[in-house]
């Protein structure tokens, strides 16, 4: 593969042009944040919008602005300073990784060579059709350096390749993985929409499955997140669609989700409803789910979501446009979160890490022959500490058939809560670690919107952890949701049944 490069950067427009603040711009941003306290509401507004595109080189006036004697500007500065944060904290996380197609034109290039350097240097994991699709020269080339999902689009539009995407979770890993396949096209079929591709990670219309029952009277679209492993995707949670607009110009009106994708915090209370149902409330507001139906998003995997738009009278078949915001969680690098020494000496012991609390009660069995066993309580909000094993996540539960008024409240576990189970560390007085497994795991909900976990442990001595076990660990990654812009062009919609009409009531 001589000559062929593949070079690893952060993308220009996700990172800050440069160090050198212009000399004109102190000035300019003194006059917008002098502006967040101006009478007419609008202005307040134009200002506010204007410093969030500045950027970080507003924050030392933003921070200075937080002692104002206005407390509009007062107020407005603090959450721009939260804003801007967020948003330099996305640029980093979704910096991508950055390719260039630059062999010489004289230097055959296979794809099977392509997809190899691309793996490579990202992680993704690329799966093509068969060897001899693998041996396809690839005659791309790129000028300058582009992102990893644009030089996948790049190629597949030269071979006439479908890309498709799937997430995968491996054990031991909390994030998914993204494996991606290059199949040919089959002959007149039409290319689909192409993929926004500025970062790390690429949003997708796609085909909806076949297993999948599109909703009655609606047009559908169904969006796909694909990431780079470096992201440490762990789920889509929601879609804003800003605007939609057909072929012909008009504007389609979105629907509210049926029942809403997988939530930030993957609690939910459940307020029975009389004749059946629930109303549903999580993070992001409240939501009306009939009985039987799964308190889940439709999709079959974490990354996929599905948006709804009325029908017009006229339905078109695509959008020349769809505008929107992914909401998305992705894990931080793994780090202890909490632990608990000095077992050895005391029988019950506990601390309190940031978001996570951890409790532990020994229960020795010395001189009965049994083993001894440590009763462990993990506490956290769930969804926002991602654990090892998603293998240990509880099957989804469904809205039964309430009865009654309506005046009780039940908490109803999603399918995001993880088990601490496979992420304890027991370790003696040298810190040499025990082998360890799970009895029993019992999960409640706590009235502060946390889970307690307990569970019973066994430890067993290895070759170098000996005696009475003296601390306790929880290791995990702590989790951020992201905003993430998108644009789609070109993108079919799908249309579900029509519904029946209404049977007529019995006289």
């Amino acid at each position: 593969m001589r000559g062929f490069g593949i070079v690893l950067a952060a993308l220009a427009a996700l990172a800050p042009a440069s160090d050198q603040v212009p000399a004109q711009e102190p000035a300019r941003v003194g006059g917008l944040v002098a502006r967040l306290g101006h009478p007419e509401f609008a202005e307040r507004e134009a200002a506010t919008a204007a410093l969030v595109a500045v950027g970080e080189s507003a924050l030392p006036a933003l921070r200075a602005a937080l002692a104002a004697e206005d407390a509009e500007v007062a107020r407005r500065a603090a959450g721009l300073i939260v804003a801007i944060a967020r948003q330099a904290e996305a640029r980093r996380l979704l910096a991508p990784t950055v390719v260039a197609l630059a062999a010489p034109a004289d230097a055959p290039v296979t794809l099977a060579q392509v997809a190899a350097a691309w793996q490579k240097a990202s992680g993704v994991e690329f799966q093509l059709a068969s060897a001899e699709a693998g041996a396809t020269r690839v005659a791309s080339r790129t000028s300058a350096p582009v992102t990893l999902w644009a030089a996948v689009e790049l190629v597949a539009d030269e071979l006439n390749l479908d890309v498709s995407g799937r997430v995968v979770a491996r054990p031991g890993e909390s994030e998914l993985r993204p494996v991606v396949a290059l199949t040919p096209r089959a002959a007149g079929t039409r290319a689909g929409p192409k993929r926004f591709t500025p970062h790390a990670l690429a949003v997708a219309a796609v085909t909806p499955p076949a297993n999948v029952a599109l909703p009655k009277d609606s047009l559908s679209v169904i969006l796909e997140a694909l990431a780079e492993p470096k992201v440490r995707f762990q789920r889509l949670d929601a879609v804003v669609v800003t605007k939609a607009v057909a072929a012909r110009g008009q504007e389609l009106r979105t629907l509210p989700a049926l029942v809403r994708p997988a939530p930030v915090a993957p609690t939910f209370r459940a307020r029975g409803l009389r004749g059946g149902g629930a109303i549903v409330a999580d993070a992001d507001g409240v939501a009306l789910v009939p009985a039987g139906v799964p308190l889940t998003n439709f999709a079959p995997t974490a990354a996929q979501a599905l948006v709804r738009f009325a029908v017009p009278e006229a339905a078109p078949d695509r959008l020349a446009l769809l505008e929107g915001i992914l909401r998305t969680t992705v894990c931080l690098p793994r780090e202890e979160l909490a632990r608990v020494a000095g077992i050895d000496k005391k029988p019950l012991a506990g601390t309190a890490g940031r978001g996570v609390g951890l409790t532990v009660q020994t229960l020795m069995n010395s001189g009965t022959g049994g083993t001894d066993m440590l009763v462990v309580t993990v506490t956290c909000v769930p969804g926002e500490i991602a654990f090892r094993d998603r293998s240990l996540k509880r099957p989804a539960e469904t809205v039964t058939n309430f009865r009654g008024g309506g005046n009780g409240v039940l908490q109803v576990f999603g399918t995001a809560f993880e088990s601490a189970a496979g992420a304890l560390v027991v370790a003696d007085a040298d810190g040499e670690s025990f082998d360890v497994s799970s009895q029993t795991s019992t999960v409640r909900p706590l009235p502060d919107g946390r889970v307690a976990e307990q569970l019973i442990l066994r430890f067993l001595p290895t070759e170098k952890a000996r005696g009475a076990p003296a601390s306790v660990a929880v290791s995990g990654a702590r989790t951020r949701t992201l905003d993430v812009p998108f644009t789609l062009r070109d993108v079919p919609l799908h249309a579900g049944p029509t519904a029946a009409p209404p049977t007529p009531a019995a006289p």
